[in-house]
């Protein structure tokens, strides 16, 4: 009597050993399931949707990986030139050139040169991306990238996100090519022109992430948005580390009635937004019918102030039917005493940059009843800083 074989991993068809590969990161599946039987090792060369992340790696892993990576099965890339990855993408490009990597969809750099970014952005035009993504804090302004070499870029006929974040790089005379396919947009843009300039060619842009917006005239703005067009098709905009007057910022907003999600993160003053606040109310009423998502971080900075500052009242600003029912925007104050700073922000977001300074005398208040444990401000700080002869006692206290 014959035994029927039991199933097994080994034994699945070559299908669903793909879509389980859709669970697992790329260094997984070459170094560990590739390695577990004969079957494996022939079928992994042949899946064609690996996604390379290289910005945490050991160089060791890299250098392997790069030995055994076929380019045309990679769908995702992303390199990093940064402090724990130094010199990464001089050695990729010492062994492939982009172009190779025919079924390339994501492309994301970070820290890049502007000499290998030049070299990256002439041989990406025959590729189909769908997102293309470099975040540098270098200096290109004197360097080999020019607003040339992002007109294959800007043409892509796929390309749909595309995340420009290089401060350095003046973007003021990019070229966007007519019905530009661009839907999401991350870009640094320091004058109102620039803005209106991206608004004006980017007729299918649904996201928008601007950074360093620098407005403060008045009369200027009212003279610039006098014959600007309404804006229909743009549903979400962000304002990051920009300085604005909410007068200003009104008269923006009140062109793009279409508007359902708006962060401002570090972009308007507190002290300007809370005077504002009624006003505010009013205006998202009658000028932005379909927001149904606000989100703010905003920061009071004075260390050399000496009074103290009343979050009870400025949380009180908020408490109306307006930001509680309505719209149900919900916001939370902190105030830290030493140094004198105050953070008051919407409980979904976070600024990355955001320093916490642990015991530092930290007073919270919440529009939100009973109360907002700090969950999702620890889940996003970056940076922590903390006196290690106060903490000591704490860890070698045999109560903890």
């Amino acid at each position: 009597m014959s035994t029927e074989e039991k199933p097994s991993l080994s034994t699945l068809p070559t299908e669903l050993i793909f879509y389980i590969f859709c669970y697992l990161d790329a260094p997984t599946i070459i170094r560990s399931f590739r390695k577990v039987c004969k079957r494996f090792y022939k079928i992994v060369p042949t899946y064609d949707r690996f996604k390379f992340d290289f910005k945490s790696i050991l160089k060791s892993d890299f250098h392997l990986l790069c030995n055994l990576i076929h380019p045309k099965n990679v769908e995702s890339l992303t390199l990093s030139d940064d402090d724990e990855t130094p010199g990464q993408i001089v050695y990729f490009l010492s062994i492939f050139r982009i172009s190779q990597f025919t079924r390339l969809r994501s492309l994301t750099l970070f820290e890049i040169d502007d000499y290998h970014l030049s070299i990256i952005l002439k041989d990406i035009k025959a590729l189909e991306l769908n997102s293309l993504s470099i975040y540098s804090k270098k200096d290109y302004s004197q360097g080999n990238t020019n607003v040339a070499d992002l007109l294959p870029v800007t043409s892509l006929p796929r390309l749909f996100t595309f995340n420009f974040n290089i401060q350095s790089f003046d973007a003021t005379n990019i070229l966007w090519p007519f019905q530009c396919k661009i839907e999401h947009l991350e870009i640094y843009c320091h004058t109102l022109d620039e803005c209106c300039n991206l608004f004006c060619h980017l007729s299918n842009l649904r996201t928008l992430v601007v950074e360093q917006l620098n407005v403060d005239d008045i009369e200027q703005t009212i003279s610039k948005l006098a014959n600007f067009e309404p804006i229909y098709r743009l549903s979400s905009l962000t304002f990051k580390y920009c300085t604005v007057d909410v007068t200003i910022l009104q008269l923006l907003l009140s062109h793009i009635p279409s508007l359902e999600h708006l962060r401002l993160m570090r972009s308007v003053s507190l002290n300007d937004f809370t005077s504002h606040l009624s006003e505010w109310e009013k205006f998202v009423g009658t000028k932005l019918p379909l927001l149904n998502k606000f989100e703010i971080f905003l920061v009071d900075d004075q260390p050399d102030v000496l009074t103290q500052v009343d979050t009870e009242s400025l949380v009180a600003l908020f408490r109306t039917p307006f930001w509680t029912k309505t719209k149900n925007w919900l916001v939370i104050c902190d105030y830290i005493t030493d140094p004198r700073t105050v953070f008051l922000y919407s409980p979904s977001v976070f600024d990355p940059q955001f320093e916490y300074v642990y015991k530092s005398k930290e007073i919270h208040r919440s529009t939100s009843a009973p109360m907002i444990h700090n969950t999702i401000t620890m889940h996003e700080v970056r940076k922590m800083r903390l006196d290690i002869t106060e903490v000591m006692p704490l860890v070698t206290s045999p109560q903890v």
